[in-house]
Formats: structure tokens, sequence, C-alpha cells
């Protein structure tokens, strides 16, 4: 895990502290498989929906001892776009990752939590490379990258418009004590989400291509204070030039 300089770190996390996490919208949180034309990623874990839920958490001092939410914080896998039974899981959305997708070199991501609000962290990190999440018992990995995120509910897919980065999306493992508890989404263009069972959420603030110049979250709204536009500066009444040249009598 490598820490953003100041310069990206404290507009990331002024933007993620506004900014209120939104629910997840339930074909994300359904389960996922993945076929990569670029990178073989199909061997991402799917989330372990099967593990008794812990105990419930305790206030974390320096953001440590982070468990499961209370009731009615979810804990749920969420229903099946397009309705089905509580609880149930449909037919897995598969990813696919089209050929020709930026390379990516590494992605800051802001991260919240669900329970403990005061909670807010920024990581560097790169794909396919496991991070811990400050001093909790949890990390995470990058699996998959999208640059034109777009899911086609009726294929249950989720793929790529196009190969330029117009709303790119990364696919997050996340584990806690190392076992797989959750899978979920991070985007750049919207703010970080909360699913059924989610605990994390993910926010893109920087990805950072091999091939191409980086794509940056706009904070602009919160890394500046609002103040009063500048006053417009007076004009210096023109200078009398009438007897500019002439001599007295």
């Amino acid at each position: 895990m490598r820490i953003p300089s100041a310069t990206l770190l404290v507009p990331a996390l002024a933007w993620i502290a506004a900014v209120p996490p939104a629910r997840i919208p339930s074909a994300l949180a359904a389960p996922t498989t993945v076929t990569a034309a670029v990178a073989d990623t199909s061997k991402a874990p799917a989330a372990d929906t099967a593990r008794a839920a812990p105990a419930p958490p305790v206030s974390p001092h320096g953001h440590g001892g982070m468990g499961m939410p209370p009731p009615g914080h979810g804990g749920m896998a969420a229903a099946p776009p397009g309705g089905g039974k509580s609880g149930a899981v449909g037919k897995p959305f598969k990813i696919v990752v089209p050929s020709g997708t930026p390379r990516v070199k590494t992605v800051t991501l802001a991260i919240r939590h669900r329970v403990f609000h005061d909670f807010v962290e920024a990581d560097e990190v790169r794909l396919r490379e496991l991070f811990t999440i400050g001093d909790t018992p949890y990390s995470a990995t990058v699996t998959d990258f999208l640059p034109d995120f777009v899911i086609d509910v009726d294929a249950r897919r989720i793929t790529s418009r196009s190969n330029e980065p117009k709303n790119p999306a990364l696919r997050i493992v996340v584990r806690e004590d190392g076992v797989v508890q959750d899978t979920t989404w991070a985007f750049l263009n919207m703010p970080p989400h909360f699913s059924a069972r989610s605990l994390l959420a993910f926010k893109i603030m920087r990805i950072d291509f091999a091939d191409r110049p980086p794509v940056l979250a706009d904070t602009s709204s919160t890394a500046r204070p609002p103040s009063d536009p500048a006053p417009a500066a007076r004009s210096a009444p023109p200078a009398d030039t009438s007897s500019a040249g002439k001599s007295k009598p």
C-alpha cells in the first residue's frame, strides 16, 4: 500500500468526506464471472455468502476492530435484477474486458465505512495486488478495470462501451482476516456505493495509465472552500494629459 502525495490526498479526503455514499444497484451486487480478452481474471474469488456474520462492531480506535454492521444495515445477498425472492441469487453476471483496454499502472482509491462514518482513507494500489486497509482486519484486491462501464441486465453481462476512459470502473474483492467477504465496484464519476452487504465503499480518485495521460476525479467543489468572487479591479482614472508638453506663460 502506498499513500498518495498530499496534493492528491487532501482533496481526495475532503471530497470523499463531503459526498454521502449511495446504494449500489442490485445488478452490481449480484454474483459475477469474468471473461477477459487482455488479462485472465476469471479466477478472482467470488463473495463468500456462507460465512456467519461476526459479532456487532465495536467503535474503532485508530480505525481498528471493525466488524459487521448491526441489524438494519444489510447482510443479505442482493436480490437478482428484475426481482426475485428475497435473498435469492440469480444467474451470475459475466464480466467481459475488451481487447485494447488501456493498461493501468496504479489507481488511487478513497475508502469509507458504512458504520464508522469518520473512517476515511486514500490508498494508491496496483491491479491484482493485495493491499491492506488502514490498521483494520480488511484487505482488498482490484481485479478488473473497465474504461467505459456498462451493464446489460438482459444478457447479464458487464463490459465496456469503448476503450476510452469515459466511465471508468474497478471491480474490488474485499477480504476480512484473509477470507473473501464481499465483491464491489468503484467508479470515477459516481459517489462511493454500498451494496446490501458491503461494509466498505470505494471511490476512484485517480487512474494512472502506462500508455496515456491519467484521469482524475473532480474534487474542485470541495477541495476549495466557497467564497465570493473577487471584486473586479477598478480602473484608475485616466491621467490628464491636456497640459502635457505645454510651457507656462
